[in-house]
């Protein structure tokens, strides 16, 4: 639960730093069917960090960009 609050507070309040200053390689993956987080919020965040590698993915949803992208990889 305390997971989720802090998640729906970063919606509505200040993050502490500007999105435009990360200076580190950044990708994000979102697909455009995830029903948990709004797709415009990464396209929002692709547009404002320098360098974003955005994978902004069509007929992809909140978990099966992950499974696909982890389907048969070992963790040994």
């Amino acid at each position: 639960m305390d997971g989720w609050l802090d998640d729906d507070l970063a919606c509505v309040t200040p993050w502490g730093f500007d999105v435009a200053d990360i200076s580190v390689p950044t990708y994000p993956w979102h697909g455009c069917e995830d029903l948990m987080v709004p797709f415009s919020h990464d396209q929002w965040r692709a547009a404002r960090v320098p360098g974003v590698t955005a994978h902004l993915e069509a007929g992809e949803g909140h978990e099966s960009i992950r499974l696909k992208r982890w389907t048969g990889c070992s963790t040994r």
